[in-house]
């Protein structure tokens, strides 16, 4: 599937992204953006990242950063080529609105929002042995301006609904391209 866009993935922790990413690259061949950072691994095989020090971080060029947050003590960023080369980035608030108003590509940016219930959350979250409280604790914070912002296409990722929010997010992308 010939991309000239860049999805821009949003939601609160538990809410599916990376699963809906790798759904999307596994079905139709998108690529995702595996985003720098500087925080530590969370296990040893963990993908949707590069990571980085922040020694290395302070050699990248700032002008080259198109995506850029900051978060619990660490930085979070992707290059213009790095989103020249991929369809799928999954990215914060505060991420889309640098995006925004720093990418000057050539891809037309859509901006999904990924919507689950708070106890539906906290089962994913457990699942993966994460610090629920904490991340439940930051996402308050880190999201609370997410009714603010006029998504493309907002979808709700209910338990057993993967498929259909996959096909619900090509769909849109085939119906924008007509």
């Amino acid at each position: 599937m010939k991309q000239n866009e860049i999805i821009l993935l949003v939601g609160k922790s538990g809410s599916g992204k990376s699963t809906i990413a790798n759904e999307l690259t596994k079905q139709y061949g998108l690529k995702q953006l595996e985003s720098y950072t500087t925080r530590s691994k969370r296990k040893n095989n963990e993908k949707g990242h590069t990571f980085i020090t922040k020694e290395e971080y302070k050699n990248f060029n700032k002008k080259d950063i198109c995506a850029y947050t900051f978060f619990n003590n660490n930085h979070y960023f992707a290059t213009k080529q790095q989103v020249e080369d991929s369809d799928i980035y999954i990215i914060d608030v505060d991420g889309i609105k640098y995006f925004k108003e720093k990418y000057k590509g050539n891809k037309k940016i859509i901006t999904i929002c990924i919507k689950i219930d708070t106890d539906s959350r906290k089962k994913r979250m457990a699942n993966r042995n994460e610090k629920m409280e904490d991340r439940l604790k930051a996402d308050n914070v880190k999201f609370k301006d997410l009714d603010d912002i006029n998504f493309d296409l907002t979808l709700y990722n209910k338990n057993g609904m993967l498929q259909d929010t996959v096909f619900k997010i090509i769909e849109y992308i085939q119906n924008e391209r007509k």
